[in-house]
């Protein structure tokens, strides 16, 4: 009984602060309200891992929707969520250029006046002009060879893929993987390690679908996905993106499912500022999720026909894989689905 006690006494104390439907708290994670409550219980978090932010700009946006004090707001971020949301310039930036390409320029007004708050143009592009060079870290075109166009030099290691014909029937133009191990593994790279927004293209050929098999994934800081493009758990109805921040989250469309032995263009926008997830097919946008979460950073490798959380492979063809560090707006990602598939090796890439 003692015992029990002692126990139970320690489950109330490591008890994360409860959930609210208000204020910047709304967005905390269990594990950021778990810190905060052992920070003012005992002085001290007793951890040292990071855990994923979301960006300032979803509290400073609920300021400007209810008429807040923004000046008393932003000091208060500062002060007493400096370890929850992230601060960078780039989200303060990307936060201004969304309001101004909506229009909303006096909020964008508002924002720039502040102490230390960053105006610009940001990462992300919510405008409608197209740009498929800024901002692109991963280009593989695997036609014919594994050479990531955005690193020289780094090619990916191939374990039992084989190439295949590409959408316009041009023969080692794309990779076939048979679902029962075969996969693609480019190398890591400082150019990934990004905890904001991303966007991920590729064409894919699905033969045989299979539950949470993905067709490009990268590998989190320790073994599994940080994200990745894939089938559900249903695969001839799901398919979509995955993510991992404190936990899986799913971001499923559900309906019938990727046409089998048949191209098709697949793109994510992760748009960590507005937490939003934009999911296309074929350059149209078919689902948008509004309560994204938030990852940390990652440097690990990019798997091609493969995800390191489940054991299962994918079961068709994959080619132009992109991954860019930003958010693509919808006329990109609809430039993407038309490209012709010609050999791009005049594009520029972004370096860190």
């Amino acid at each position: 009984m003692g015992l029990r006690a002692y126990y139970r006494g320690l489950e109330v104390l490591g008890q994360a602060d409860p959930p609210v439907t208000y204020g910047p708290s709304r967005y905390l994670s269990e594990a950021q309200r778990r810190r905060h409550a052992w920070v003012r219980r005992f002085g001290s978090a007793f951890q040292d891992d990071k855990l994923p932010l979301f960006s300032v700009a979803l509290p400073m946006l609920d300021g400007l929707a209810s008429d807040e004090n923004l000046s008393a707001l932003w000091a208060r971020l500062q002060a007493d969520y400096a370890e929850d949301f992230r601060f960078d310039t780039v989200e303060q930036q990307n936060l201004v250029a969304a309001l101004e390409a909506r229009g909303r320029q006096d909020d964008a007004a508002k924002l720039k006046a502040l102490k230390d708050f960053a105006g610009g143009a940001g990462e992300n592009n919510y405008r409608a002009g197209v740009d498929l060079k800024r901002g692109l870290v991963v280009d593989l075109p695997l036609k014919g060879s594994t050479e990531d166009l955005c690193h020289p030099g780094a090619a990916g290691v191939v374990h039992g893929a084989a190439q295949a014909p590409d959408r316009h029937g041009k023969e080692n133009g794309a990779y076939r993987f048979d679902g029962k191990g075969a996969y693609i593994e480019f190398p890591k790279s400082h150019d990934l390690n990004n905890a904001g927004s991303i966007s991920v293209s590729a064409w894919v050929r699905p033969h045989k679908p299979s539950a949470y098999s993905a067709w490009v994934s990268q590998v989190g800081p320790r073994w599994g996905s940080q994200w990745r493009l894939g089938f559900g758990p249903n695969p001839t109805a799901q398919w979509g993106a995955t993510t991992f921040g404190t936990r899986w989250t799913d971001y499923w469309i559900n309906g019938t499912g990727l046409p089998l032995d048949q191209w098709v263009h697949t793109a994510a926008v992760f748009d960590q500022t507005l937490g939003e997830l934009h999911l296309y097919l074929n350059g149209r946008e078919v689902q948008t999720v509004y309560d994204l979460m938030p990852w940390g950073a990652s440097d690990g490798p990019i798997l091609i026909g493969a995800q390191r959380d489940d054991g299962v492979y994918f079961d068709g063809d994959v080619s132009e894989v992109r991954v860019y560090r930003r958010s693509l707006n919808s006329a990109e990602v609809e430039a993407l689905a038309k490209r012709s598939g010609a050999d791009t090796k005049n594009e520029a890439c972004s370096r860190r």
